[in-house]
């Protein structure tokens, strides 16, 4: 399995640091451009006229140059918060629900956790300052609410051309999807790494390590709900930009994918280190002790040689309490 990284494409550098578009990016492009089309042609085929799937197709293609600009901002605002708390990166990493770089500070998990929710934090503002303005300013009746619903959006101002009202209620819905998905607590979203950052804040005699293997666990629960309900809504209508089942597909495979990547290299980093594979091992059960057992224990060589008068006189002792006949015919044997 390879590493996230490794499935990209550059995009040039900035302050120095190299930014990428993962393939997934495209790949969800493509699909929801398809998904998109396919609309189309099943509007033609039903009802002869195909002007609101057409629109849907370019509400679609704008939908993804939004979605990238919208990443951009939120990888940038994450480079911010790095630079301000001290967080190093080797690379700016786009993906299609959110950045898959690595904020990791080793010394500071609040660093970590403030570096993480810089991302998130950046499309709620954007969401909530320009686009929801303009959104009133085009159309002081429509209802935000409908906007909130990360799957299915009620209320979208469509038209037969794309107006600035669809477009900032398109960039609205967006940017607060992206808040809401980052948010979900598991990898590769910043919800997952501020959750890894928690445990070690709250608990640091646990260790990164470890840490990242617990929250990686999550991602294959998280992944097989999150593939569940992409098959409850496979067969209902949608008017959204993506398919809300292929949106839910993708999503659980990001999810399953980076999670088994950040378990992998989690397991490979507390074999490196057998200390750290202690933590995991039960403590050994006591031995059970009988009678018979004390009567025949033996002091260790290191209190032999110190002055085991003591010992010796309670194991007498004992010894006599219990077994009084025995400890007569001792002393009676010369």
């Amino acid at each position: 399995m390879r590493e996230p990284a490794d499935w990209t494409i550059p995009l040039g550098t900035w302050q120095g640091i190299p930014l990428r578009l993962h393939s997934l990016f495209l790949l969800f492009g493509g699909g929801a451009l398809y998904l998109a089309q396919l609309a189309k042609l099943v509007s033609e085929a039903r009802y002869g006229a195909a002007a609101a799937s057409e629109n849907l197709v370019w509400l679609t293609a704008v939908g993804l140059l939004i979605l990238y600009l919208s990443l951009l901002a939120h990888e940038f605002c994450h480079w911010w918060g790095a630079r301000r708390f001290g967080v190093d990166a080797p690379l700016l990493l786009i993906g299609p629900l959110g950045g898959l770089t690595e904020w990791e500070s080793r010394d500071d998990p609040k660093a970590e956790i403030m570096t993480h929710a810089a991302g998130p934090l950046a499309n709620l503002a954007i969401a909530l300052i320009p686009c929801l303005a303009t959104l009133r300013w085009c159309d002081p009746t429509i209802a935000i609410s409908g906007l909130l619903d990360p799957l299915q959006p009620d209320g979208l101002p469509l038209g037969n051309r794309l107006s600035v009202g669809t477009l900032a209620g398109l960039a609205f819905w967006i940017n607060w999807t992206l808040f809401v998905i980052n948010l979900f607590p598991a990898f590769p979203f910043d919800g997952g790494r501020i959750l890894r950052a928690s445990v070690r804040l709250t608990r640091p005699q646990v260790g990164s390590e470890i840490a990242e293997f617990l929250v990686a666990r999550l991602a294959r629960l998280a992944a097989f709900g999150l593939a569940v309900t992409a098959v409850f809504v496979l067969d209902e209508p949608s008017t959204s930009p993506v398919a809300p089942w292929f949106a839910l597909s993708v999503l659980a495979g990001t999810v399953l994918f980076t999670g088994l990547s950040h378990e992998r290299r989690a397991r490979s980093a507390i074999a490196a280190a057998p200390w750290l594979a202690t933590l995991h091992a039960s403590p050994p059960r006591p031995a059970l002790r009988t009678r018979a057992a004390e009567d025949r224990e033996i002091p260790s060589d290191e209190f032999l040689e110190s002055d085991g008068e003591p010992w010796l006189e309670e194991h007498e002792l004992r010894t006599a309490v219990r077994d009084p006949g025995r400890e007569i015919a001792r002393l009676a044997d010369p």
